[in-house]
């Protein structure tokens, strides 16, 4: 399903199944050659801005277009690519990003998605406690009431305060 969503996009690619070969339990895909991104990005190679940016746009179109995501996505599961392309009358570089193992990949129902939502606008609006509430509403299941509620609110304030600062701050994505 990753694959046709994502079959327009030049910077975004995913091996396919193998038809035949994969089951409930196990996924046999397609070999897809690259450098782990978490390298490319501690080497600081020169295409790091472009391959943070199209895992964002990824990231964002599997959930807020497709509603479709890759539930197992950390930089083990995401690799480089540079492809060297003859134009003439030069060789440009096309840098792609891959992404693997889509074993773990879901929808989100209409109201964990909503949720997930507002809870990633409270981070980039650094409102911790908007993000608690976020996170408090998810299941009507949860116990954390009173005390606790608020101890979690207090804690993801803090939480937002100190490593929510997008302007001012690098992010290590291996942290």
């Amino acid at each position: 399903r990753f694959g046709r969503n994502f079959a327009r996009e030049r910077c975004i690619n995913a091996p396919w199944p193998l038809p035949g070969l994969v089951t409930e339990g196990l996924l046999c895909e397609t070999f897809e050659k690259g450098e782990s991104v978490s390298s490319v990005i501690r080497r600081e190679c020169e295409h790091n801005d472009t391959l943070c940016s199209y895992g964002v746009d990824c990231y964002f179109k599997m959930l807020l277009r497709d509603n479709f995501l890759h539930s197992d996505l950390h930089p083990g599961n995401i690799l480089y690519q540079d492809h060297m392309l003859r134009t003439v009358p030069k060789i440009e570089s096309e840098v792609r990003l891959v992404l693997l193992d889509f074993g773990i990949a879901d929808e989100l129902p209409v109201e964990v998605r909503n949720e997930f939502l507002t809870f990633l606008f409270t981070l980039v609006h650094k409102d911790g406690t908007a993000a608690a509430n976020a996170i408090l509403r998810w299941s009507s299941a949860q116990t954390c009431v009173g005390a606790a509620a608020d101890a979690l609110r207090a804690d993801m304030t803090a939480l937002v305060d100190s490593m929510c600062d997008l302007r001012n701050m690098r992010v290590d994505i291996d942290a």
